[in-house]
């Protein structure tokens, strides 16, 4: 059973339901880690300065039987698998690109409150 079966096919950001980004970090910012699914809303948040470099996590939510992998934000092309105790996980480092676009929902953990916007760093080191 997929995690998108449990929780609904409107799991997850969606610009057009639910306004800005911004606002529906806002919304979810006392009740739980906002929900994503592909690349784009990665990217989104890097570009406005949410993802901190080396503290911000992103929790891949898969689905009943299979462990969430997490992974620590290094830049916008640089995710680090993290290995933890009671998570299944990718050690090393993965594109974003390449783990987010598994069609597979994910969590952004400890967003910036203050955000400042950034460029993106390179060309996409992975391909």
């Amino acid at each position: 059973m997929e995690i998108q079966e449990i929780w609904g096919t409107n799991a997850g950001y969606n610009p057009e339901r639910d306004g800005p980004i911004e606002s529906y970090i806002k919304s979810r910012e006392y009740s739980m880690h906002p929900v994503f699914k592909g690349h784009e809303p990665f990217e989104e948040l890097w570009k406005k300065g949410y993802l901190i470099p080396r503290v911000s996590a992103i929790r891949v939510l898969w689905n009943i039987g299979r462990e969430d992998e997490h992974f620590r934000v290094i830049n916008d092309q640089i995710l680090l698998g993290i290995q933890l105790p009671a998570h299944s996980g990718r050690e090393g480092y993965h594109s974003p690109i390449q783990i987010l676009n598994q069609g597979i929902l994910w969590e952004a953990q400890s967003l910036a409150i203050n955000p400042i916007p950034r460029q993106l760093a390179q060309p996409n080191l992975f391909q």
